[in-house]
């Protein structure tokens, strides 16, 4: 039997950055049925109603159309969530959720001052690395053991804004980072 070969399926075109007004329409097909739910690993971990699909479609919608501010609280509710789209499938309007929170995303970095932005692309290029990721684990390994990550917690430096984020990391690199294997 002949072997043919079939071309690649194309990709999905990546539809490029979401308005304002797209991002409300979007939003707008969400019923509020609630039916997403139970299918929300941060809604079922909380039972908060800001921490469900539901809710953060609501918020993203109060904000585009400017009922509400940006405040942390809001932007809180948006980072905690996982973007893993389970609503999506259990979402009888076909809401493209994934869409609506990384427009809401996008949005919300273009707000930020350019060099806030610069040094977040390049937080994110770094620990897009995999051998300096490697290293942190090991920095961070330490940190554990010499004992300093308890006299850090009992002397309140988490609460320090600038060393908060960093001894959070610090906590969970050594338990998430895989040791590379060496390539020829």
């Amino acid at each position: 039997m002949p072997c043919r070969l079939q071309r690649p399926r194309p990709r999905p075109r990546d539809p490029g950055p979401v308005t304002p007004a797209q991002l409300l329409s979007l939003a707008d097909q969400c019923v509020k049925c609630g039916l997403c739910l139970p299918h929300c690993p941060t809604y079922g971990k909380l039972a908060d109603e800001g921490d469900s699909p539901r809710g953060r479609i609501a918020l993203i919608q109060g904000w585009a159309s400017g009922r509400l501010a940006l405040t942390p609280k809001l932007t809180g509710h948006l980072d905690l969530c996982l973007t893993c789209r389970a609503c999506e499938r259990a979402c009888p309007s076909l809401v493209a959720f994934g869409r609506v929170m990384d427009g809401a995303k996008a949005a919300r970095v273009e707000t930020l001052p350019p060099w806030r932005r610069a040094a977040r692309l390049a937080r994110l290029r770094l620990l897009a690395r995999p051998r300096l990721t490697q290293t942190l684990a090991r920095l961070a390994r330490w940190h554990q053991r010499l004992g300093l990550a308890r006299l850090s917690e009992r002397l309140g430096a988490i609460r320090v804004p600038v060393l908060g984020p960093l001894l959070r990391l610090a906590g969970v690199i050594p338990k998430t980072a895989r040791t590379l294997t060496p390539t020829a």
